[in-house]
């Protein structure tokens, strides 16, 4: 497949990796996702064991990050042991 400079390299394709579907609270409720809003909200970068997780694991928690850049700063992820209605309602509405 051409590339717009006109180059005629090859495309290379990489396999996808398997996916299944989760709710949102689900993922909103993992110990991953709270260090990614944790870390985000810190100012810190990604943690050391990142590269050591499991891609579900990696997920959780870059969507914690995403959350936390786009929530309310002041919003808190859960009220008790509970995930707040509106932390889920940002995290659906936007990721």
């Amino acid at each position: 497949m051409p590339f717009g400079d006109g180059d005629n390299r090859e495309e290379t394709t990489m396999a996808q990796a398997a996916t299944r579907t989760v709710k949102t609270t689900y993922v909103m409720m993992r110990a991953e996702f709270w260090h990614g809003v944790q870390d985000k909200r810190m100012h810190r970068g990604f943690r050391d064991e990142y590269e050591n997780w499991d891609k579900g694991q990696q997920f959780c928690y870059e969507r914690g990050r995403q959350w936390a850049a786009l929530a309310p700063a002041l919003m808190p992820l859960r009220i008790g042991r509970r995930l707040n209605p509106q932390a889920v309602h940002v995290y659906r509405g936007v990721l």
